[in-house]
């Protein structure tokens, strides 16, 4: 199970970290960087 997420220059994300649980959701605007956090992680 992925428990920490780290991204450093991808695409939106100049410096962003975040801790997940079993089951984390992301509510954020559009254009925000979701769907890059999730190309990230595949």
């Amino acid at each position: 199970m992925i428990t920490k997420i780290d991204l450093k220059g991808f695409k939106l994300h100049s410096s962003t970290s975040i801790t997940a649980s079993p089951v984390t959701i992301f509510i954020c605007p559009n254009n925000s960087g979701k769907s890059s956090l999730v190309q990230a992680i595949h």
